[in-house]
C-alpha cells in the first residue's frame, strides 16, 4: 500500500536494462529476488491491484518470476508473510481480491484482535515501550503509577498499539522522568460503559470497579 499503483510491480519482479523510461540502466532486482532463501512480508496485501494478484499467484504456484521487460524466467524460494486489515474473503465476493490468490495466501491464518480485546497485554506493551524510550533517549526508565495503567486499560484504543505506543512516549516526555501518572496522560475517551440493567443495582458497578 506504501507504494504507488504504477510501481508496485517493478519493486516486486524487478526490471531488466531499458525495460521503461527512467528504469536502471543496469536493471534491478524484485524484492521476491531479493528475498530467495528468506522471507518476504507483504503489508495491507488488500491493497494490491488485481493485475499484480495474478502475477504474485503465478509465483506462489510455479516459484518463478519474470522482469519487467525480460524474456526468461527466474527460479525463485521464498517464504510469503501478508497482513492486512480487511475482509478479505467479502472483497473476493465483490471480485476486488481473487480467490485462487486468497486460498493460496490462507493455509496458516492468525487473527490478531485489536487492543480492546485484549486488555491484559496493556501492562506488558507499556513496560516494553518505556524500556525502549528510555534506552533510546538515556534516560532511566521511569514506573507508571497504578492509577496511571487503570486509565489505560480504560481506553478504547482505536488505533491500536501503534496509538499505545505514542500515547506512552507523548507520557514519557511530559513526566518528570521518575513516575509517569494520569496527569502526564492524553484526554481520550473511554471505553463505553455497560450501563446497569433494571434489576443491577447501583452499588453492582462501584463493587465491580473497587475489584479492578
Amino acid at each position: 500500500a506504501a507504494l504507488p499503483p504504477n510501481l508496485v510491480e517493478s519493486e516486486l519482479f524487478g526490471y531488466e536494462p531499458g525495460a521503461f523510461t527512467g528504469a536502471d540502466k543496469k536493471g534491478r532486482k524484485g524484492k521476491f529476488e531479493q528475498a530467495e532463501g528468506g522471507t518476504i512480508f507483504l503489508d495491507e496485501i488488500g491493497d494490491m491491484p488485481l493485475e499484480v494478484q495474478a502475477k504474485l499467484l503465478r509465483v506462489l504456484q510455479d516459484k518463478i518470476i519474470e522482469r519487467i521487460g525480460g524474456d526468461r524466467s527466474r527460479p525463485v524460494d521464498f517464504r510469503l508473510v501478508s497482513a492486512t486489515n480487511k475482509d478479505l474473503q467479502g472483497m473476493v465476493e465483490s471480485g476486488s481480491f481473487r480467490l485462487d490468490l486468497f486460498y493460496r495466501l490462507s493455509p496458516i491464518v492468525i487473527e490478531v484482535p485489536p487492543l480492546r480485546e485484549r486488555i491484559d497485554d496493556i501492562p506488558l506493551l507499556v513496560d516494553k515501550f518505556l524500556q525502549d524510550i528510555a534506552y533510546r533517549h538515556a534516560r532511566p526508565t521511569p514506573h507508571i503509577s497504578d492509577e496511571a495503567l487503570a486509565e489505560l486499560t480504560e481506553r478504547s484504543w482505536p488505533g491500536n498499539i501503534r496509538q499505545l505506543q505514542h500515547e506512552i512516549e507523548r507520557a514519557f516526555v511530559f513526566s518528570d522522568g521518575v513516575t509517569i501518572g494520569i496527569a502526564d496522560l492524553s484526554e481520550i475517551p473511554r471505553r463505553p460503559q455497560k450501563l446497569p440493567g433494571p434489576a443491577e443495582s447501583i452499588a453492582q458497578p462501584t463493587r465491580s470497579r473497587e475489584l479492578k
